[in-house]
């Protein structure tokens, strides 16, 4: 039973997948633009909320006096940062 239902999932996911690049191929090069750019748009968003509550967090860690785990939080934040900036 379990097994179905992962086969189920899986050719759920498939058709899915199928359909979006169908869609993909159908639409207009200036569409294919304009949703590159909204997705690109959403990734910088996320990963600027995501550096800002990270640096926060380990400038409170920092301040608390627990260096080890702020130095591990400021080297998420900066990789973060970079893949943020490189969008």
């Amino acid at each position: 039973m379990d097994g179905d239902r992962w086969q189920r999932i899986m050719m759920l996911a498939a058709t899915a997948a199928l359909m979006a690049c169908l869609a993909w191929m159908e639409c207009p090069p200036w569409q294919r633009e304009l949703i590159k750019r909204t997705i690109r748009m959403r990734a910088y968003r996320l990963l600027h909320r995501l550096a800002r509550a990270s640096g926060r967090r380990a400038m409170g860690d920092e301040l608390a006096g627990r260096t080890h785990e702020a130095e591990a939080g400021y080297s998420f934040t900066e990789r973060v940062s970079r893949a943020r900036d490189r969008l």
